[in-house]
């Protein structure tokens, strides 16, 4: 089964990204609809990642179908007390990655490692699912190819 009855997320398999990113694309969808998160330590952490229906801090919501959550996040300085924000990819209340920025939409550079595994993800934020999910599909694609060179 592809989809996540529970979350009505689909798991990784690139038809099952490509279904959901159609039916999300006869919904709507606006700038940095979707984002893929490609070549991270912690596999997790990769994917194609859907908006939510909820906002945070300015910001869409973004999940996987591994329940890793990427969103804005406040953070304010114990020296100036001002407040910035940044981007934190997590899970289970954990952050993996994360990037400060003042954005409202997810950088794809500045990225750094926290409970995460080297290497640091590429994060690419589409305009459209599926953009997204083809570009997901590929990164899994060109994974599996090289996995499978590897034990050749």
């Amino acid at each position: 089964q592809y989809l996540s009855s529970e979350y009505g997320h689909v798991l990784s398999h690139p038809r099952a990204l490509a279904a959901q990113a159609m039916a999300m694309e006869v919904a709507g969808s606006s700038a940095c609809a979707a984002v893929t998160v490609t070549g991270a330590g912690s596999d997790d952490a990769n994917g194609l990642y859907v908006r939510t229906d909820r906002t945070w801090h300015g910001a869409p919501v973004f999940e996987n179908d591994r329940r890793c959550i990427l969103s804005r996040e406040p953070h304010k300085s114990q020296k100036t007390g001002q407040t910035s924000y940044g981007w934190i990819i997590g899970q289970d209340r954990k952050p993996i990655y994360a990037v400060q920025s003042e954005d409202v939409s997810p950088p794809s550079s500045g990225w750094k490692k926290f409970t995460g595994d080297l290497p640091i993800p590429l994060v690419q934020g589409m305009d459209s699912p599926s953009s997204a999910a083809d570009a997901a599909a590929s990164a899994m694609k060109d994974q599996g190819n090289a996995l499978f060179a590897a034990r050749s």
